[in-house]
């Protein structure tokens, strides 16, 4: 048998950075009518003496103006105004109205950058630029880090998300693991194995796969399995949208709520954030696998990233938006 063993060590470090990210009128015009009244009692007598005025008197006759007053018709404006209609802004304010296509990525974290936490951009093209022509986390990063600011707000609890519907691929939780790791820890669950990476290698900061059907289809290989440094780390397959899997790290200790085979929704809670593994503080990895095995793939749509054609996230711009 063919037997290819593909290990992929990713350093998912927490250095992060913050990313920022009409007057209706109503006018009634109105016109003003002139009439001229012309007094014919003294234009003639008959010649017989008779005065035209006392048969017929011009001014005692029904005036017009009297009996068609324009003043007194009902305005126009008093009938429809159009100020009082209801202003389709009201209806639909662009502004504030958020769409959400849920045929692509939602936002995995329940924290707000700038706000609750910040991020590390992927460079997976490895250029030394994240998407936004800016710094990544760091060169080579292969996920987005969302990170929190204390471990105060790990404490408390913070949720991850599933990023879309699919079947749990993987789920490796270690309740009594230490998920407090950082740059200066020595504790044996945030170091290096102390042997080469194998199926089912748990030890240190890295835990592998079976060996199975895994493997890229172009690779060649039959059987492949795959190896995380993030310790507490989920894998979710996605039948729907647009990216083949997500893959999630560091969770805290006990806290991952689904198991290898689940069945989850979009939006469904599968765990909180933590900092186990090879990990600098509390943050999440979250990495997107396009159409393959990890075969990466950029979230973010922009002129310095790998994906420069169209963003995979739910929320275009600002994905965490609700």
């Amino acid at each position: 048998m063919n037997q290819l063993l593909i290990v992929f060590l990713t350093l998912s470090l927490a250095g992060c950075y913050g990313e920022s990210s009409n007057t209706d009128q109503a006018t009634a015009e109105g016109g003003a009518e002139s009439s001229e009244n012309t007094d014919t009692s003294e234009e003639a007598d008959t010649s017989d003496g008779s005065d035209i005025s006392e048969e017929t008197d011009a001014s005692e006759e029904t005036d017009p103006l009297e009996e068609t007053d324009p003043s007194e018709e009902p305005d126009p404006a008093e009938e429809t105004d159009v100020s009082e209609e209801t202003d389709p802004a009201e209806e639909t304010d662009p502004a504030t109205d958020v769409i959400d296509d849920e045929s692509k990525l939602l936002w995995p974290i329940d924290c707000i950058p700038g706000e609750s936490c910040s991020i590390g951009h992927a460079d997976i093209d490895s250029d030394g630029l994240a998407f936004n022509c800016e710094s990544p986390g760091y060169t080579g990063h292969e996920g987005t880090d969302i990170s929190l600011y204390s471990w105060d707000q790990m404490d408390a609890g913070v949720d991850v998300y599933a990023a879309q519907s699919g079947r749990v691929l993987w789920a490796f939780d270690h309740p009594g693991a230490y998920d407090r790791c950082d740059a200066n820890s020595t504790e044996e669950d945030c170091l290096p194995p102390n042997s080469n990476y194998y199926p089912d290698l748990d030890d240190g900061y890295a835990i592998c796969t079976d060996a199975g059907d895994y493997c890229p289809a172009d690779s060649g290989g039959d059987s492949c399995f795959w190896c995380f440094v993030g310790k507490n780390v989920v894998v979710i397959e996605h039948y729907n949208g647009d990216v083949f899997a997500t893959r999630y790290d560091h969770f805290k200790s006990g806290s991952i709520l689904v198991a290898a085979g689940d069945y989850v929704q979009r939006g469904e809670k599968i765990g909180e954030v933590g900092s186990a593994g090879s990990s600098t503080g509390p943050h999440l990895h979250f990495e997107v696998w396009g159409d393959d095995y990890y075969s990466l793939a950029e979230p973010f749509v922009g002129e310095c990233g790998p994906n420069r054609t169209e963003s995979l996230w739910g929320i275009s711009v600002e994905p965490w938006a609700r």
